[in-house]
């Protein structure tokens, strides 16, 4: 799903996704560069199956019956098929979170409960699992937490590909733990010293 910065009483507070998408990857410029005007429809394309997938995945996790045709039908299907085997308790879906103590959002995709302990769930249709993922989750945790008051220690990325026919779905569980949470504040204090820098 799309993401937006906050800004409260003249504060910007940038999304988790926006502090670990910055400074733009090399391999992201060089695609770009390849494909020219092609590159616009192609990601306009990708960004549009990833959030018929989120609403789906979303629709699916509270028992409602989903509509989609094609390439994210296929997807949903296989997603489907995972979360018939996972039972999950759904809490949240969609929660806009903030944290005040550290300054930064972010919207997280899901909780669940699972064998009664509260879980991060966050729905991916990229290429990959990359290491940056594990601190979007912790950083999720930490504002949930201040937004809510309740820990959670465990996050769970769930990634089905968009490549036809097959839509292959990978997980990855992470622990939530302060070390992971403090590379992620690196990496915000490394996104404000240069946002700040260029600003200055």
């Amino acid at each position: 799903m799309p993401h937006t910065e906050t800004i409260i009483d003249g504060i910007l507070y940038p999304s988790v996704t926006t502090v670990l998408g910055h400074p733009p990857k090399p391999w992201l410029e060089r695609w770009r560069a390849k494909w020219g005007v092609r590159a616009e429809r192609k990601t306009a394309a990708a960004n549009a199956i990833g959030t018929a997938f989120h609403e789906g995945a979303e629709g699916l996790l509270w028992g409602r019956n989903v509509l989609a045709h094609g390439r994210v039908h296929n997807m949903l299907s296989r997603f489907e098929q995972w979360l018939d085997g996972v039972h999950l308790l759904p809490v949240e879906t969609e929660l806009k979170v903030i944290s005040r103590k550290y300054g930064y959002a972010g919207t997280l995709d899901a909780i669940a409960e699972q064998d009664g302990k509260l879980v991060i769930f966050d729905w991916k249709t990229g290429a990959g699992l990359y290491p940056d993922m594990e601190l979007q989750l912790s950083a999720y945790a930490q504002a949930y937490e201040e937004t809510t008051g309740k820990k959670i220690k465990r996050g769970v990325i769930v990634l089905v590909s968009k490549d036809k026919p097959v839509h292959t779905l990978l997980t990855a569980e992470y622990k939530l733990t302060k070390t992971v949470f403090k590379k992620f504040l690196k990496r915000l204090a490394d996104y404000n010293a240069d946002v700040l820098g260029k600003a200055a």
